[in-house]
């Protein structure tokens, strides 16, 4: 993120010996993102989904090599996934959707009431403060809901459409996601 930074204010040199450089600036940004830091992995979500970063550092950080983030929605929803599973609700809406939708992963309709369920879960336990900074960014996230009532219609339309297999809200949460990846592959 300090090569952002270094890009966005025109500087030459990061620090003693070490030039800027977007390359590395964007090669660094996936590697904290892969390695779960949890705005990396929102930052490449936004990127890959083809959405222009709120922060001006990092927009100037992708001006300086426009061609680098083509979107793509494979890669979009891993580094989603990333996030989700850091307890960034935005992610997990967002996530959510795209398994509801087939957009980028396989569709899988059971998997996106977990990622329902466990948003509403984790908005029930209340505001994580050191997760503010990546929840601000995950808002220009598609999909990304922050609203427990909103998630819960999206989640009870899921299942009155009987796509949820007649799962309740309550028992969502408590699934085994590798059982019923399997049954969705059935299907």
């Amino acid at each position: 993120m300090l090569h952002a930074r270094a890009v966005h204010h025109g500087d030459d040199i990061l620090a003693q010996g070490i030039p800027t450089s977007p390359a590395a600036g964007l090669f660094h940004l996936q590697t904290a993102a892969v390695l779960r830091h949890v705005r990396a992995a929102v930052l490449c979500a936004q990127l890959y989904g083809g959405i222009r970063p709120t922060k001006a550092a990092f927009r100037a950080l992708i001006a300086a090599q426009p061609n680098r983030f083509e979107p793509c929605n494979e890669a979009a929803a891993r580094y989603l996934e990333i996030a989700a599973q850091q307890g960034v609700v935005g992610a997990m809406t967002s996530l959510a959707m795209r398994f509801a939708e087939g957009d980028g992963v396989m569709k899988s309709v059971s998997e996106a009431c977990c990622w329902y369920q466990e948003a509403v879960n984790v908005l029930g336990r209340g505001n994580n403060q050191a997760l503010e900074a990546a929840e601000f960014d995950a808002e220009a996230l598609p999909n990304s809901l922050s609203d427990v009532g909103e998630i819960r219609e999206v989640l009870g339309g899921l299942e009155s459409g009987a796509m949820c297999k007649g799962m309740s809200v309550e028992s969502v949460g408590s699934l085994d996601l590798e059982a019923t990846s399997a049954e969705d592959a059935q299907d």
